[in-house]
This record gives structure tokens, C-alpha cells and sequence, in this order.
């Protein structure tokens, strides 16, 4: 019984926690960006994020989410998951967890479809919940007259 009564607790204090909203906007950033749990990501190519990126944020790509391809199997699965423990690893490297607030956002040459490939990733790892996309992308942020930066955190 008393064991029962844990779980009870434990499971209403967890569908307590507010979900984070699907979209973000500039504004509702700017206001979390020193938040200790906010992870930012700029999801896009390397040099893009070397090039100018919100302060804070990180850079992750699809394959730093994915197996990589051998291209010697015509079946081969494009952008295949890795296992789960190798993705939390993964995800972990970015200082993601389960008390995070996750906030992704397309770089100004990126492709949208390879964020919601992360947020599809963040949400197969049950942190979907936890995830937002910044509406507009970083052209959102410069256009709100936001300030980048190249410093990396």
C-alpha cells in the first residue's frame, strides 16, 4: 500500500510539470537565455555556427544524431538512430538531461526539416516535452535586432 501511495506521488508531481510549447518566440527567449536549465542548440553545419550563433547556444547536426552511413548497402537507413544509450550519451555531451529546457532553432542556412529531425530525436528519447523550436529561426532573432555571437559556451 505504502509503495503504491510512492508511485501515486511520484507520477502526479511528474504530470505536474508544465510541457514546454511547441513554438518560442525572440522575445520569450531573450527572457530565458541565462536560465542554468536552458540548452540552446543552433542546429545547422559547423562553420555557420562558427560564422554567428545566439549567445549560449550550441551546435548539433544530424549526424551527431544518427548512425553513420557506409554507403556499401543500397538498403542502408538514412539518418538510422543510434541505440538509446548511445543518443543519451550523446545528448548528455550537450549538458541535456531530464531537468532540461530544450530550445532549437534553424541556422540561417539550415534546413528546417533537420530541426524537427532533433526535436523528433529529443522527443524518441521522452524529452519532447521538454523541447521548443524558436519561431522564425535565428532570421527571427536577427531581425528582433538581437545580438549574436562566436563565443562558444
Amino acid at each position: 500500500m505504502k509503495l503504491a501511495l510512492l508511485f501515486a506521488a511520484i507520477a502526479s508531481g511528474l504530470l505536474a510539470q508544465k510541457a514546454s510549447p511547441m513554438l518560442i518566440d525572440v522575445e520569450s527567449l531573450s527572457g530565458v537565455l541565462n536560465d542554468r536549465d536552458l540548452v540552446l542548440l543552433h542546429v545547422g553545419p559547423k562553420p555557420e555556427y562558427d560564422a554567428g550563433h545566439i549567445p549560449g547556444a550550441r551546435q548539433i547536426y544530424l549526424n551527431d544524431v544518427a548512425l553513420p552511413m557506409k554507403h556499401d548497402n543500397p538498403m542502408e537507413i538514412m539518418l538510422e538512430l543510434p541505440p538509446p544509450e548511445e543518443l543519451r550519451a550523446k545528448l548528455a555531451s550537450y549538458g541535456i538531461s531530464s531537468d532540461s529546457r530544450i530550445v532549437l532553432y534553424t541556422g540561417p542556412k539550415g534546413v528546417f526539416q533537420s530541426t524537427t529531425r532533433v526535436v523528433f530525436t529529443l522527443d524518441y528519447l521522452g524529452l519532447g516535452d521538454r523541447a521548443s523550436v524558436l519561431n522564425g529561426g535565428m532570421e527571427a532573432w536577427k531581425a528582433a535586432g538581437k545580438k549574436l555571437t562566436t563565443d562558444v559556451p
